[in-house]
């Protein structure tokens, strides 16, 4: 056995050891002085490093494509922003971990198995296929979500609600932003030569975001958000869903709308719907029945529409076109991604176990592949398999099955949760929602879900006390 690696990693330990001792002690001697920086500026902090990100960079995103096959490095100001926010999760995160556990801060039964299965996950698809994958590839920056993910659901009820209006606030100013810029610079928020639209002479729309299918993800927590938890000025909060229901549209994104409608008819059903016809058909209140009245009219009145159209409509003619066109093409493959799952999969068969490692689909990697463009495995399950193997797959399972859980129980105080995690499983089809090996702003969609389930357990105790 080599004495290199042991060596490796025991210094790894030791630096981490000594690490959360010393952020213990400046906990305690910052909090003595009334100067804890709390951990709920962290998810704003990722946004805001985001829009510095895309305005230093003075991108135009009809040339962005070419960064992701050359792989060029980020530009002063981006760098030093992103080392400004890892560096403040590592501080007040493993500071706020540790005043929990000296403190010995009481957490709830759902709470526990909450954080318990979130780093579950993490240990099974980040930190055992980092050391024991067939590409091992050690590195701080697997540990900063592990930090943040476990620091935020350590906060109180008044914490966690105070991170999730400070999610909600960046969200909604980074998408006012986004059609600023779009106004001002059109070809920093705007792809003006993309062609592959249902809407030809409509630029899409990707925002001050890397992706239109990232904005689209982000407008639609913004509208959950404004649906969830309001804000007090009905204005404001009109503006929130205007803005929020603009963006997913022009976002032009075929996986986004498909995903937003999926996850909001269920959401109605579940939330709305199925209470009603269960307090109608129990025993319900006289507003109930007809609030359960009016919601099944409006469903057959919807049905209805949708016959008549098909009757008067050549639906036959309409949909063989439809069948024969790119786009049905594009959309039975996912606009191309079977080849991707091929790859990936044929990674994962390589190494079942612990899988690839997490630098597949890294830029290294694509180019051995010949797929430039292929981020990641654009589906949940593939890339977790192909990162990760069967280790890593266990962990997502296990901690799928307790956001499930959870959802469901919290569903009659908090439905909320139920409208997120049907958009981040719909989105897991095409995408992958749940990534939990890095702390950039594509976990925003993943970490407010986990908070909003914080929050709704909290709730949910109070309302048993």
């Amino acid at each position: 056995m080599e004495i290199y690696p042991i060596l490796l990693y025991g210094s790894i330990g030791a630096i981490l050891a000594f690490g959360l001792i010393i952020a213990a002690l400046s906990a305690s001697r910052f909090e003595s002085h009334g100067l804890s920086l709390p951990i709920r500026y962290a998810l704003p902090l990722i946004i805001a490093a985001l829009a510095i990100s895309v305005l230093s960079s003075n991108r135009d995103l009809a040339e962005a494509r070419q960064l992701l096959t050359t792989g060029q490095v980020k530009g002063i100001v981006a760098s030093n922003a992103t080392r400004i926010v890892s560096l403040f999760i590592l501080v007040v995160g493993l500071s706020s971990i540790c005043r929990s556990l000296f403190e010995e801060t009481r957490i709830d039964k759902g709470g526990k198995l909450l954080i318990g299965s979130f780093l579950a996950y993490w240990v099974g698809a980040v930190f055992i296929p980092m050391l024991f994958s067939s590409h091992p590839d050690p590195s701080h920056e697997y540990f900063y979500l592990a930090i943040l993910g476990t620091a935020l659901l350590l906060q109180d009820e008044a914490g966690t609600k105070k991170s999730l209006l400070l999610i909600r606030d960046a969200l909604f100013v980074f998408c006012v932003f986004s059609l600023v810029i779009a106004a001002i610079k059109p070809s920093m928020a705007l792809d003006l030569e993309y062609s592959q639209g249902l809407i030809p002479s409509l630029p899409r729309f990707a925002g001050l975001s890397q992706h239109a299918i990232s904005m689209g993800a982000f407008a639609y927590v913004l509208l959950a958000f404004a649906i969830g938890m309001p804000y007090r000025k009905t204005g404001v909060n009109i503006i929130a869903v205007f803005v929020s229901v603009l963006i997913i549209f022009w976002s032009q994104s075929k996986v986004i709308w498909i995903c937003s409608l999926v996850s909001f008819c269920s959401y109605y059903l579940t939330a709305t719907l199925a209470p009603n016809i269960r307090q109608a058909l129990f025993g319900g209140s006289l507003n109930r029945k007809f609030v359960l009245n009016r919601d099944l009219a409006l469903l057959v009145t919807s049905v209805l529409s949708a016959g008549l159209i098909a009757i008067f409509l050549d639906t036959s003619s309409i949909l063989q076109k439809f069948l024969i066109s790119d786009v049905a093409g594009n959309l039975s493959s996912l606009t191309g991604r079977d080849l991707i799952w091929k790859v990936a999969l044929d990674e994962w068969s390589l190494s079942p176990l612990f899988g690839y490692g997490l630098g597949v689909f890294e830029i290294d990697h694509r180019l051995v592949i010949g797929l430039p463009h292929a981020t990641h495995g654009h589906n949940q399950l593939i890339d977790v398999l192909a990162r990760s193997g069967l280790v890593g797959m266990a962990g997502f399972l296990l901690h799928l099955f307790v956001l499930a859980r959870i959802t469901w129980s919290v569903l009659p105080l908090a439905p909320l949760g139920y409208f997120l995690l049907t958009l981040l499983v719909s989105l897991s089809i095409s995408e992958v929602p749940f990534n939990i090996a890095r702390h950039g702003a594509s976990v925003i969609p993943f970490v407010s879900f986990l908070l909003f389930l914080r929050w709704s357990i909290f709730k949910v105790e109070a309302d048993l006390k």
